[in-house]
């Protein structure tokens, strides 16, 4: 369905530049989402995610009406690329481990390329650990984890030893993204800001507008 007007709060914002912001559509824990109306043809809309108390940003550009359910497909996208951030950050302190383990396995449960003196091939074989690795991180527990791990690492065939790494590494990973969430979906915002304002100068100057046009508004959920 399209997005109604929630209890009047479009409205033109105070920069007199043609915006109209929806007033917020999407409420997560620490970020609120809605849209604004650019132009007084409203030929597109940006969305918009507010990261409380670390500012309004411009997650994408889109032509035409703009439903609730898009809104809330940005915002899970948004909440994933910043979990995927934190868990390229911090796997690092796991990696020595997860090799380590998957090394242990006998033959016919691992790689052998794992063990290869050429060490491109080597790396390539690492590489595939690591990935797996990371596809895992985002599960909240170990048994989950271990299975996605199991699954997305080629040749990998795991004991139940690794329900034990996993159980220590998900916590860790857990309680590292909770700790930084803010500083993660804010990076993710400005990442998606700049690839929307780089598409044009229009869109550059238009974002600068969007943004002043919700600020002015400030309705109670964005203070």
């Amino acid at each position: 369905m399209t997005v109604a007007d929630p209890a009047g709060m479009i409205g033109e914002g105070k920069t007199g530049a043609g915006m109209k912001y929806s007033g917020v559509i999407v409420a997560r824990d620490k970020v609120e989402y809605g849209y604004v109306v650019a132009g007084e043809e409203a030929v597109f809309r940006f969305v918009v995610a507010n990261v409380l108390d670390h500012g309004i940003h411009i997650l994408a550009s889109r032509p035409g009406e703009i439903t609730e359910e898009e809104i809330e497909r940005f915002a899970d996208t948004h909440h994933t690329y910043a979990r995927l951030t934190s868990d390229r950050k911090c796997h690092r302190r796991y990696i020595l481990d997860v090799l380590g383990y998957v090394r242990s396995l006998p033959r016919g449960c691992r790689s052998e390329q794992l063990f290869n003196r050429d060490e491109d091939r080597r790396s390539m074989a690492e590489e595939q650990v690591r990935e797996g690795l990371l596809k895992s991180l985002s599960e909240k527990d170990a048994f989950r984890a271990s299975m996605v791990f199991e699954a997305a690492t080629p040749f990998l065939r795991a004991d139940r030893r690794v329900v034990d790494l996993m159980d220590r590494i998900v916590d860790d990973a857990n309680r590292f993204y909770e700790a930084g969430e803010v500083e993660f979906l804010v990076r993710v915002a400005e990442a998606m800001q700049k690839k929307v304002a780089s598409t044009s100068p229009f869109l550059r100057e238009q974002i600068v507008k969007a943004r002043a046009c919700v600020e002015s508004l400030n309705p109670p959920g964005l203070r």
